[in-house]
């Protein structure tokens, strides 16, 4: 087991707990992952102590109230907030989301029962050490997701455990057990009744992953991506029909996303990149597949699926533009072009249009440098050159005092850009000035 301060701390805590004639245990997947020699994020402890008696116990301390229904409370210790839920076993769940009801327990065994998977099922303190009721260490030892008893049991009570087994598989590089798997293939239209903004948790823990393309494997292969992401499930074992791509879509699709860098809406413009090809293909007279305008198409499918999986508005403006201009010709892109882009994604998100563009050339017969486009938006850059009105030595305060107003005041800003653009040192107050001052003469 891994010797980190948040171990001490949580040692400590459960220290306090039984001098004060009660049980507590590191669980969950802090022990999970100490006893995997990885660094917990937090820790979480489970007590026979109730949420009463832990307040009780901690009165110096401050405490917050953050599950006392399902008898958590949280404990600030050292600055640092940790988990305190007492031993709990659950009724029937209703709805595959949540238990009807929960039962506060004195006995760790019970609640270790109601856990999902045996690797998340184990208990640890320093007097009785590791409690391991349903061979978790042995998983881990063979590295392999398997649920605490009935995997059918297990995922009708909550749905979102089989979407949880396939992101600890691709998360941790673990095997899914056969009956395990076989459950989730046989109750994965269940996975309807969990809220979007669940799922869209476990899949953004999937793309981050080291290797995300395994993760949207098990899901097709689970079937929980027909529930999921449908867009995507269709792309599987799609013929492009092009001398250029010697892998199916959805094959090419999971290579682009292995090879983007690991943020969140570079890995999601990966998985939409190519999803409008299918409803956009044409055969030639030489049987040679083209798309015309599946860049557009994607895009659309980008923002469809992002708003129903309820990710932020950043989140989807940013991955839809990734997938509205990933087919730049970036070998003959010039400076005008190089300027559109930066106008569009800024001086940072530029660059992972440029990541993506070489990820889905890479994984074509197409060979591309790297650094070419690269160096064309650095050499850009370099020049100090406008690319936003925000960049210019003037704004819509300045243009209002000469009269501009509404429309006028952006109609005026965007030519005093195009022309700063063709030459930086225009870029200055007075000159500008002058040239608005000519602009507006000619609205008027």
């Amino acid at each position: 087991m891994i010797d980190n301060e948040l171990i001490k701390e949580a040692l400590e805590i459960i220290n306090i707990i039984e001098e004060s004639g009660y049980e507590a245990y590191i669980v969950g997947g802090s022990l999970r992952d100490s006893l995997l020699g990885m660094q917990p994020k937090d820790i979480d402890i489970a007590s026979s102590a109730s949420p009463t008696e832990i307040k009780r116990i901690f009165n110096s301390y401050k405490t917050i109230d953050t599950g006392i229904d399902f008898g958590t409370v949280t404990l600030i210790y050292n600055d640092k907030p940790v988990e305190i839920t007492t031993f709990r076993s659950e009724s029937v769940y209703l709805d595959s989301r949540r238990p009807d009801s929960v039962s506060f327990e004195k006995n760790v065994d019970e609640d270790l029962k109601r856990r999902d998977f045996t690797i998340n099922a184990m208990a640890y303190n320093q007097s009785k050490k590791l409690v391991d009721l349903f061979s978790g260490e042995e998983d881990l030892n063979n590295k392999l997701i398997r649920c605490v008893g009935s995997p059918d049991e297990r995922f009708s009570e909550d749905a979102l455990r089989m979407l949880r087994a396939v992101r600890f598989a691709c998360v941790l590089n673990f095997d899914i057990e056969k009956k395990t798997f076989e459950a989730i293939k046989h109750n994965a239209s269940r996975i309807e009744y969990i809220s979007k903004e669940r799922i869209q948790a476990e899949l953004n823990k999937i793309l981050m992953s080291s290797k995300p393309s395994r993760g949207i494997r098990l899901l097709l292969d689970s079937k929980l991506l027909d529930y999921i992401l449908p867009e995507i499930s269709r792309l599987s074992g799609f013929n492009q029909h092009n001398p250029f791509h010697h892998l199916e879509l959805l094959e090419h699709t999971l290579c682009v996303m292995d090879k983007v860098e690991p943020r969140l809406q570079l890995r999601l413009a990966a998985l939409f990149h190519d999803a409008g090809k299918v409803d956009t293909i044409t055969l030639d007279e030489n049987g040679i597949g083209h798309f015309y305008g599946h860049d557009s198409v994607s895009e659309e499918i980008a923002k469809s699926v992002l708003k129903r999986l309820r990710y932020s508005n950043e989140i989807i403006e940013l991955t839809s533009q990734l997938v509205r201009y990933h087919m730049i010709q970036a070998n003959v892109i010039g400076k005008k072009g190089i300027q559109k882009l930066l106008r569009i994604f800024g001086e940072n998100n530029i660059f992972e249009l440029a990541d993506l563009h070489f990820a889905d050339s890479s994984c074509t017969i197409i060979e591309v440098n790297e650094d070419a486009f690269r160096l064309k938006i650095r050499q850009v850059l370099d020049e100090n050159i406008p690319f936003s009105v925000k960049d210019l030595d003037i704004d819509g305060y300045d243009l209002m005092k000469i009269g501009a107003k509404g429309k006028q005041i952006g109609d005026i800003l965007n030519e005093l850009l195009e022309l700063v653009s063709e030459d930086a040192s225009k870029n200055n107050k007075n000159q500008l000035m002058l040239y608005a001052k000519e602009i507006y003469s000619n609205f008027e």
